[in-house]
């Protein structure tokens, strides 16, 4: 049904399709029917077409649990830390780690890792086998090798989906599948403010409520 509002008038969907919504402190993916998009609030949706629902209540249930979890002990420890001359003097170490190299290029897996998710949602040919792979060696990064490939491809992302198809062989063919640089270098650029205002309002809050 139509309903006016002013000159103009807008759709009113009959009736919405059935999701499922996790709350996860921090986390920021969604899967759509047809995109994964950065939400302004903490709800994680998974909608979920009937004839993949036990598929997708597998798979987007495993990423959602790996993408709300911390960066496991002892894992890029050479990397935790954001390289500028003012970090060692100023920096609290949870707001170094949040500018890091291994939060940065950990978070471009869990964004390849949920557009995989999505496109096996909407039937593109991606196995199980693949997402648990990809799942399985989200923090194995060898920055070495990226920076190699990244010299070869004058490209930091290919570097980085070189990197990780290295770890994650069966998974190569489908990292980045239909996507651009752009997917995850600015949606990165989102996340990261975003868990670092976060940090500062609950320091913030600390201090006046001590």
């Amino acid at each position: 049904p139509k309903t006016k509002k002013g000159p103009r008038t807008f759709c009113v969907p009959e009736k919405q399709e059935r999701s499922t919504s996790i709350l996860l402190p921090l986390d920021i993916f969604s899967f759509g029917k047809n995109k994964i998009y950065i939400q302004k609030n903490l709800s994680i949706s998974t909608h979920r077409p009937r004839e993949r629902k036990q598929i997708m209540s597998s798979n987007a249930d495993k990423f959602l649990e790996v993408a709300a979890g911390e960066l496991p002990e002892g894992a890029l420890l050479e990397h935790r830390e954001f390289d500028n001359p003012l970090v060692k003097r100023y920096a609290t170490k949870e707001m170094s780690y949040l500018w890091s190299p291994a939060m940065k290029f950990s978070t471009w897996r869990k964004l390849w890792i949920a557009l995989a998710t999505a496109e096996q949602e909407l039937g593109i040919d991606i196995s199980d086998t693949q997402l648990e792979e990809m799942r399985a060696k989200l923090y194995d990064i060898d920055f070495e090798y990226a920076a190699k490939k990244e010299s070869e491809f004058r490209h930091d992302v290919m570097g980085h989906v070189h990197a990780f198809g290295a770890a994650a062989p069966s998974a190569m063919p489908i990292i980045h599948l239909g996507a651009t640089s752009c997917y995850v270098g600015d949606n990165t650029d989102l996340v990261q403010p975003r868990k670092n205002l976060n940090s500062v309002t609950m320091s913030w809050d600390t201090s006046m409520t001590s």
